[in-house]
C-alpha cells in the first residue's frame, strides 16, 4: 500500500509532501469559499423572491442556508485538521524551533497556542493508528466561539430570517404565503 522510501529520498519526499500540504490546503479553503458563495447567493435569491413576490413567509425557508453556511465550515475546517498536523509535523521535524514557520504561525494566530500542543502532543503517539485515532477528536476552537465574526454573522442572518417575516407580517401586513 505505501511505497518504501530510501534513507536519500526522504528530503525530497518530505518537501513533495509539506507541497502538498499547502496545495490541498489551499484547494480545501477555495471549495470552502465556492460552496459559501453558492449558498450566500441562494439567500439572496429566496429574499429576493420573497420581497419580489410579497410574500414574507418565503423569508424563513432562507434559514437554511446560513445553518448550511455554518455546518460546511465546520465539515471542510475539520477535514483540515489532518493536512495542517501534517505540515506541522513536517515543519517540527525540518525547521528550527527559532523560525517563524508558516504553519505553526498560522495555526498560532487562528486556532490559539493550545491548539498546536494539542497537535504536537498527538505527534509524540508511537503508532500511526493512534494519532490517527487521536486526531478524529480534535476540534479547531474557533467553529463556535461568540468572539468568531464569521459565527456571530450567520447566527445574525439566522434570527433575521426568523425574526423578519414576523416583523414584515405584524407592522406591514405582508402575508407569510
Amino acid at each position: 500500500m505505501y511505497k518504501m522510501v530510501h534513507k536519500d529520498e526522504k528530503g525530497e519526499f518530505s518537501k513533495f509532501q509539506l507541497q502538498e500540504v499547502f496545495t490541498t490546503y489551499r484547494t480545501q479553503y477555495t471549495l470552502l469559499i465556492q460552496i459559501m458563495t453558492v449558498l450566500l447567493v441562494a439567500d439572496v435569491t429566496v429574499i429576493g423572491y420573497s420581497i419580489h413576490e410579497k410574500m414574507c413567509g418565503v423569508i424563513f425557508i432562507g434559514v437554511v442556508f446560513p445553518i448550511m453556511m455554518m455546518l460546511v465550515r465546520r465539515t471542510i475546517r475539520r477535514s483540515m485538521i489532518p493536512i495542517l498536523f501534517t505540515g506541522l509535523t513536517l515543519e517540527n521535524k525540518y525547521g528550527s524551533p527559532d523560525n517563524d514557520w508558516l504553519i505553526s504561525t498560522y495555526l498560532n494566530f487562528n486556532h490559539g497556542s493550545s491548539f498546536v500542543q494539542l497537535l504536537l502532543e498527538i505527534n509524540t503517539l508511537k503508532t500511526k493508528e493512534e494519532k490517527i485515532q487521536q486526531l478524529k477528536f480534535v476540534h479547531s476552537q474557533s467553529y463556535t466561539k461568540l468572539k468568531n465574526p464569521l459565527f456571530i454573522i450567520l447566527l445574525s442572518i439566522v434570527i433575521g430570517h426568523i425574526v423578519g417575516p414576523i416583523i414584515l407580517h405584524h407592522y406591514f401586513r405582508l402575508p407569510y404565503f
